[in-house]
């Protein structure tokens, strides 16, 4: 029993750490009137405070995959936790506009550490019919801590101060890491039977990577515009308070994906038992699907 239970263990403190990942980086996106105010922030250095995470992020995810090919993830998974937890409270302590995009680009890397290598953990883990539904477990607490870190970085803004709200998140995520170390140590070996040997070139070229990747990038071109924009969007234009905007802007949006990303999983296993490409055939549903909900959303003409 201790045994079955095991790779969904793994799962439980990798879905903990994930959701941590996503309020850090998550976390400032609702006190952008705040940082205008107190640092001088321009509308486009606002826009820079996603802009530079997310292209340091996707840069660096290249290297973060070859690293988590060589380096045993029970180490490098902590790691990365305590690496953003100390860039997170660098950020909270920034005192001009450049320090904190700075900082901003410094969690990108060492939160770019972390994807990687968790979804290397959950292949070991689990090498069979599981497998998307122990991702899709997974990838849910990306829209937890997305409703976690939109409300807690206005409520923080508009009680403690935000600066307070930044070093709560890392100490929290210092804390946490030796017993994620800890859990990780149940980690089974990964497949060494399994081909490592592709070059870049081979990868790049095959169809199923190409596709796949267009995907991503049309899903995350939406995501962050939504992710960045629509709590001070929401503030502005529906006058609620920083906490509620930051809430509003995140709470049905990641409901409603986290049901999505869970359904989804369980219907890419079970496709992908009838038909190879079963899994392809979701992904392609979901993105034609979704993409008309995200101009809707922007265009609404009440809250």
């Amino acid at each position: 029993m201790q045994l079955l239970r095991r790779p969904w263990t793994i799962v439980a403190f990798l879905w903990t750490a994930y959701l941590m990942n996503y309020v850090d980086r998550q976390v400032v996106f609702s006190i952008l009137p705040v940082l205008e105010r107190e640092l001088g922030f321009t509308p486009t250095q606002l826009g820079l405070i996603g802009s530079i995470f997310i292209w340091v992020y996707s840069l660096c995810s290249p290297l973060a995959g070859r690293l988590a090919d060589r380096v045993r993830l029970d180490r490098l998974i902590p790691a990365s936790l305590l690496l953003w937890s100390l860039a997170t409270l660098a950020t909270g302590l920034s005192r001009s506009v450049e320090a904190l995009l700075f900082w901003r680009g410094v969690i990108g890397v060492t939160e770019g550490l972390y994807f990687p290598a968790a979804l290397a953990a959950i292949g070991a883990a689990h090498p069979g019919p599981t497998r998307s539904r122990a991702i899709s477990i997974h990838g849910s607490a990306q829209f937890a801590g997305i409703v976690a870190g939109g409300w807690f970085g206005g409520w923080t803004a508009q009680t403690v101060g935000w600066r307070w709200g930044f070093v709560a998140l890392a100490i929290l995520g210092l804390l946490y890491a030796p017993g994620l170390r800890m859990g990780m140590k149940n980690l089974p070996p990964r497949d060494s039977s399994a081909s490592t040997a592709a070059r870049p070139a081979q990868v790049l070229g095959g169809r199923c990577f190409q596709a796949l990747a267009l995907a991503f990038f049309s899903v995350c071109a939406m995501l962050w515009i939504l992710y960045a924009w629509l709590p001070s969007l929401i503030y502005e234009r529906y006058r609620l308070s920083l906490a509620d905007s930051g809430f509003t802007a995140t709470v049905w949006l990641q409901a409603s994906s986290a049901a999505g990303i869970l359904s989804g999983g369980v219907l890419a296993d079970w496709l992908s038992r009838r038909m190879a490409a079963g899994r392809f055939y979701v992904v392609a549903a979901g993105l034609l699907l979704c993409s008309p909900f995200a101009y809707l959303s922007l265009a609404a003409p009440s809250l």
